[in-house]
C-alpha cells in the first residue's frame, strides 16, 4: 500500500484514481471480498491464495474498484 494514501489513520484516499472512504470500511470491504472469494473457492475445491479478493497489485496496493 503507498503511504500517501493513508495521509491520516482515517481515510483512504487513492492517489491513483482518486478514490475516498473511511480506511476502516475500506478495510471491511476488502475482508469482505477476501472471505467470499475463500468460500467460493470451498465450494468449487478450487485452490487460490486466502487473500484472493482483496483486489491487491503487485506493489501490495489496494487497487480501487472505481
Amino acid at each position: 500500500m503507498s503511504a500517501d494514501n493513508r495521509r491520516t489513520q482515517a481515510r483512504f484516499a487513492c492517489v491513483e484514481c482518486g478514490f475516498e472512504e473511511n480506511a476502516d470500511l475500506a478495510g471491511a470491504i476488502n475482508i469482505l471480498r477476501a472471505g467470499h472469494a475463500r468460500c467460493a473457492c470451498e465450494v468449487s475445491d478450487a485452490e487460490v491464495s486466502p487473500a484472493a479478493g482483496t483486489h491487491r497489485s503487485d506493489s501490495g496496493a489496494v487497487k480501487c474498484l472505481a
